[in-house]
């Protein structure tokens, strides 16, 4: 086998191998952190609920108040 040949191996071979590690690892870790920020935001969302209902109850007492 020439050089060449065993150069373009080499390539081929690496190029296989970053393929795999895409596909069997860092795809996975690409879902999880998309994941993991879709969560982070649903439980912002969670944690300011109850200021929001605290307010929601304040405006709609004061609404009430007001009316004739």
């Amino acid at each position: 086998m020439s050089n060449t040949l065993k150069n373009r191996l080499l390539i081929a071979g690496f190029i296989v191998v970053l393929f795999m590690c895409y596909k069997f690892a860092f795809a996975k870790t690409f879902e999880l952190k998309a994941e993991h920020d879709t969560l982070i935001k649903e439980q912002q969302i969670f944690n300011n609920t109850p200021k929001q209902l605290a307010l929601l109850k304040k405006r709609s007492s004061i609404t009430i108040h007001y009316l004739p």
